[in-house]
């Protein structure tokens, strides 16, 4: 069996080992206001007062900055007419009416009658897709039919789209304004 060694007597008053931990840093408490930034970084150097603008100036050479945002707005194009110039549109000049049929064929004729308006130059069309109160699923065409328009959208066919009666609901036609 091994002998327990005996533990070390506690410091006294005059003892080495108090005097070397009254000398160590004494850990500081930190409040809400502290920056952990300042405090742990290594160089403890000040925060800067500059804001980011000054600073990014300081980085990037203004004829760069200036390509830089030239690039930008010609790759965001022409803005669209907001929603409240498109007001002033006339109003709807044909509409295809898509009570009846499939969603297939409310696609297919959507994406046809759109190209044909496109051509003949008009600026305003009414879709027709019903609320779909007599289908036991609920409307179907509606979905369809948003979702083309969404699509013809990103490909800049149209400008954009809004539900007859301003809700999707209470509304079972949709007036588009063309590119």
């Amino acid at each position: 069996m091994k002998k327990n060694k005996p533990l070390p007597a506690p410091p006294t008053k005059g003892s080495s080992l108090l005097k070397k931990k009254s000398k160590e840093k004494k850990i500081r408490q930190l409040s809400l206001a502290d920056d952990l930034g300042i405090i742990f970084s290594p160089e403890k150097e000040k925060r800067s007062t500059k804001n980011f603008a000054t600073i990014f100036a300081k980085t990037i050479q203004t004829e760069s900055l200036l390509k830089a945002i030239q690039e930008k707005n010609a790759a965001a194009g022409p803005k669209p007419p907001a929603i409240a110039s498109l007001k002033k549109w006339p109003s709807p000049q044909d509409e295809l009416d898509l009570h009846g049929h499939t969603a297939a064929e409310a696609e297919a004729k959507t994406d046809f009658f759109i190209s044909r308006a496109k051509n003949s130059r008009l600026k305003t069309i009414r879709i027709i897709t019903g609320k779909g109160l007599h289908s036991p699923q609920g409307p179907v065409l509606q979905g369809v039919v948003e979702a083309k328009l969404l699509e013809f959208r990103a490909q800049k066919k149209i400008i954009a789209y809004r539900w007859e009666n301003n809700a999707k609901q209470k509304s079972g036609a949709l007036i588009v304004y063309l590119a």
